[in-house]
């Protein structure tokens, strides 16, 4: 609820009712039972051009089983995860079990790096993933009608976006040109299948009929992008280290 839905009302001034609420969430943290950290989420915010702060970003900690965040720190990168990491104490940095953050090669750093951390394992959101992987596959198919001859490389002209585009979202004719195009090159299929099967699993994870199905799939798209050379996380359950 907005501050002046109370303010306005009962006729209270605006920095009485926010320092009311901030009193309140101090007596409600110092009473309740603290929560145990084993899942947190590492993200950045940009805090936008008109804001007059030296440092344009913050770096936000969460708490991913309760949904609260618990640490806010200025800037972004390792050293804004190293600061939120010395004020823990030493059963809190062990008892971490996982973290969850975008492909920012600082932040990974500062978990791997930390002796009582890099036991965690590190996961990314879908939407990361996946744009790695329609990267992974854009290279591929330049490289792939790069090297065909006239013909192909004329049937694939100005057809990057049905690569890129989710099966779903095209029409019956859109998925014939797309499979004459996949016809003449198998390694450019195989990739396109391993992306769409990715991508379903990810949006039926809760489904138990992909349950066994997502190691299988993980597996494919790491090979995939072994073959590409393209980075691409590896999921440290389902993937070949």
């Amino acid at each position: 609820m907005p501050t002046s839905h109370v303010a306005v009302p009962y006729g209270v001034d605006w920095h009485t009712v926010r320092r009311a609420e901030q009193r309140a969430l101090e007596r409600w943290d110092a009473t309740r039972e603290q929560p145990e950290l084993k899942m947190v989420g590492i993200d950045e915010k940009y805090l936008g051009r008109r804001n007059m702060r030296e440092r344009k970003f913050i770096t936000i900690i969460s708490n991913l089983e309760t949904g609260e965040p618990i640490w806010i720190g200025a800037g972004r990168g390792q050293e804004a995860v190293n600061e939120w990491v010395r004020s823990l104490t030493d059963n809190q940095q062990s008892g971490i079990e996982l973290f969850a953050m975008d492909m920012s090669g600082a932040y990974t750093t500062a978990v791997r790096e930390h002796p009582r951390l890099r036991h965690a394992y590190i996961v990314h959101d879908p939407f990361h993933v996946m744009k790695r992987a329609l990267e992974a596959l854009d290279e591929l198919r330049r490289a792939t009608f790069f090297r065909a001859g006239s013909e192909l490389r004329a049937l694939g002209r100005g057809k990057r976006w049905l690569f890129l585009r989710a099966r779903q979202r095209t029409t019956l004719e859109q998925r014939e040109d797309l499979k004459v195009l996949l016809r003449g090159n198998r390694r450019l299929a195989t990739a396109y299948q391993v992306i769409e099967e990715h991508g379903m699993t990810n949006s039926r994870a809760k489904s138990a009929s992909t349950q066994g199905f997502a190691p299988t799939c993980c597996s494919r798209l790491w090979a995939f992008r072994v073959r590409v050379r393209i980075p691409l996380p590896r999921c440290p359950r389902c993937s070949p280290a």
